[in-house]
C-alpha cells in the first residue's frame, strides 16, 4: 500500500529534473528575469512621478500633494515586491540548473510561490475593496431613494 507524502515530509524518492523540465526552468527564468526588470523599473518611474506629482498637486490643492505622494509610494511598493521576487527566481533558479543544486532550485520555487501568493492576496483584497464599494453605493443609493 503506497502513502502520500505531506507537503513538509521528506519523499522517499529523489525527484530527477529532465533535459527538457530544464529547458523549461531555464525559459521560465529568462522571461521572470525580464518582467522582474520591467517591474523595477516601472517601481523606480512610479517612485520618480511620486516626487513630481506630489508637488504639482500641493500647488493645487495644498496638503493634497503630501496624499498624492504617498498614493503614489505605495503603489511604487506594490509593483517592487513581486518584481524582487521574480528576480529572485530568476537568479536561484539559475544558480540551481548551472550547479544542478537542489537546494537552490527549492529555494527558487520558494521564490515563485511568493510572487504568486503576493498576487493572490493582492488580487482578494482589490476584490474585496469593490465589493464594499458596492455594497456602499447600493446602500445611499437606497437611502437615496427614501430622501425627498
Amino acid at each position: 500500500m503506497e502513502t502520500e507524502n505531506t507537503p513538509n515530509e521528506k519523499p522517499t524518492q529523489e525527484l530527477t529534473i529532465t533535459d527538457m523540465a530544464a529547458g523549461y526552468i531555464n525559459e521560465t527564468r529568462k522571461w521572470a528575469q525580464f518582467l522582474a526588470i520591467l517591474g523595477f523599473i516601472g517601481a523606480g518611474l512610479i517612485a520618480i512621478m511620486a516626487i513630481f506629482a506630489g508637488s504639482m498637486f500641493s500647488g493645487m490643492i495644498g496638503a493634497g500633494g503630501i496624499a498624492v505622494t504617498v498614493l503614489y509610494l505605495l503603489m511604487a511598493l506594490l509593483y517592487f515586491f513581486p518584481s524582487l521576487y521574480l528576480f529572485r527566481f530568476s537568479e536561484k533558479s539559475n544558480r540551481a540548473l548551472y550547479k544542478k543544486d537542489s537546494d537552490e532550485l527549492e529555494a527558487a520555487m520558494g521564490n515563485l510561490k511568493s510572487t504568486f501568493k503576493f498576487y493572490g492576496v493582492t488580487a482578494i483584497i482589490v476584490i474585496s475593496l469593490y465589493l464594499l464599494f458596492f455594497i456602499f453605493a447600493g446602500v445611499g443609493a437606497g437611502m437615496g431613494m427614501f430622501v425627498d
